[in-house]
C-alpha cells in the first residue's frame, strides 16, 4: 500500500478533502479537490459563528464549508465510511492496525498542535499572522498507511508532504487525546470502506450534490445563534464585524482579522472560501449534464472569486498598516459582494427548479 500511495498522492490546502481524494484514488478512481469539495454539497455556502459563541476561540469566524466533507461527499459516490471512537487509544490503535494490514487506510483526527510541531518544526502560519493571535488550530486529519512494530511507529500521508511520513507510536496517541473543543471525542477514526463496484461521477451524483449546496446556500438556516449559514452568513458578518470594529480595544480587532484569514482560507493564498473550487466544481457539472445553466454559475462563481480576494487583500493591508478607518469602510460598503452572493444564490434556486421541473421531479 505504501508504494502505491507514492504514486497517487497529492498535497492539497485541505486535509480532509486530500485524504478522501487519494483514499478514492487508492481504489482506482482519479477525481480532483474540487470535484470533492464540490460533491459534499459544501461549495458556496458560508458558515458565520459569532464571536460570543466561541468558547475557546473566541473569535467571529467566516468558513466556506458546513459539513463532514469525508462522509458527505463518498455517500454521494455511493461509498460507506465508518466512524469509530474508543475509550482508549489501545483499543482504537488495535483496529486500526486490524485495517492497515489489511490495505485498508484509515482516516485519523488529530489535535494539530499537537502533532505538527513537534513532526516538523514549524508553525502553520507567517510570524505576522502569530504575531497577532495565538490560538489553537484546531483538528487535522492524516492517513495511517501501516504500522512497523519493530520501531514503534507509523506511516501515514500528510496534506501538505509530498512523501510519506512516519511518527512515533506514543506521539500518534498523544495528538489522538488532545483535549480541546475541536477534539470533542478522543481516538477517533474514520474509515472509507473498498467499493464493492466502480466509483463514478456522474449527472445523479452531480444533480445531488447540487441539490445539497441549494438547500444550504438558498434557506438561510441557522443553527440556534452558533452559526449562520447561506448569504444570511455574510449579512450576520457584516453586522456583528462593525460591532467588534466599533467597541473593541486595537488588540482583539487585529486577533479577529487574523483569525478572519485563517477561517476564511485567505492565509493559503489559493482558494479563499473555496471560490475557485465552487467554479471549476460548476464547469465540471456542465461537462457532466450538459446544461447550459452551470455555465451562467460558473461565470458568477469566477468573479465571487475575484471579489473575496479583494476583500481578503484589505484584511491584509489592516494587519500591516493598522489603519482601523479604512477597514470599516471596507466593511461598510460590501454591498458588492453581498449582490453577488444573492445573484449566485438567485441563479442557483432557478437552476435546481428547472432542472427538476424538466425531469418531472415534484
Amino acid at each position: 500500500m505504501i508504494e502505491k500511495y507514492k504514486d497517487i498522492h497529492r498535497i492539497g490546502m485541505h486535509c480532509e478533502t486530500v485524504a478522501v481524494r487519494d483514499i478514492i484514488h487508492y481504489y482506482g478512481t482519479d477525481l480532483t479537490f474540487h470535484d470533492l469539495l464540490g460533491l459534499a454539497g459544501t461549495l458556496a455556502t458560508f458558515c458565520c459563528k459569532p464571536h460570543s459563541y466561541n468558547a475557546d476561540v473566541p473569535y467571529l469566524s467566516l468558513s466556506g464549508y458546513t459539513s463532514n466533507i469525508t462522509i458527505d461527499a463518498a455517500n454521494t459516490l455511493g461509498l460507506d465510511v465508518i466512524t469509530y471512537n474508543y475509550d482508549t487509544f489501545e483499543n482504537s490503535f488495535k483496529l486500526i492496525c486490524e485495517y492497515v494490514g489489511n490495505k485498508i487506510p484509515v482516516i485519523v483526527r488529530l489535535s494539530y498542535n499537537e502533532y505538527a510541531p513537534k513532526i516538523y518544526e514549524q508553525r502553520p502560519f507567517s510570524s505576522e499572522i502569530e504575531e497577532c493571535v495565538d490560538i489553537n488550530f484546531g483538528v487535522h486529519y492524516i492517513q495511517i498507511l501501516a504500522f512497523n512494530e519493530a520501531e514503534q511507529c507509523v506511516y501515514f500521508a500528510e496534506s501538505d508532504r509530498p512523501d510519506i511520513q512516519s511518527m512515533p507510536v506514543q506521539l500518534l496517541k498523544n495528538a489522538m487525546n488532545a483535549k480541546a473543543k475541536e477534539m470533542p471525542v478522543e481516538n477517533e477514526f474514520m474509515v472509507i470502506m473498498p467499493p464493492t463496484k466502480p466509483i463514478t461521477l456522474g449527472k445523479n451524483q452531480i444533480l445531488s450534490s447540487f441539490q445539497k449546496m441549494y438547500l444550504k446556500t438558498c434557506n438561510n438556516f441557522n443553527f440556534g445563534d452558533q452559526a449562520f449559514v447561506g448569504v444570511g452568513g455574510v449579512e450576520k458578518f457584516r453586522k456583528e464585524f462593525l460591532e467588534i470594529l466599533n467597541t473593541c480595544d486595537e488588540a482583539y480587532i487585529r486577533a479577529n482579522v487574523a483569525w478572519l484569514l485563517i477561517s476564511t482560507g485567505a492565509v493559503f493564498k489559493s482558494n479563499i472560501l473555496y471560490k475557485s473550487s465552487l467554479k471549476r466544481y460548476c464547469d465540471t457539472a456542465q461537462k457532466i449534464t450538459n446544461n447550459i445553466r452551470f455555465v451562467n454559475l460558473s461565470k458568477i462563481a469566477g468573479k465571487l472569486e475575484r471579489s473575496w480576494r479583494a476583500f481578503n487583500n484589505d484584511l491584509y493591508n489592516y494587519i500591516y498598516d493598522k489603519e482601523i478607518d479604512k477597514l470599516k469602510y471596507r466593511i461598510e460598503n460590501m454591498d458588492d459582494l453581498m449582490s453577488l452572493e444573492n445573484e449566485y444564490s438567485d441563479e442557483l434556486r432557478n437552476t435546481m427548479h428547472t432542472i427538476f421541473e424538466d425531469a418531472n421531479i415534484v
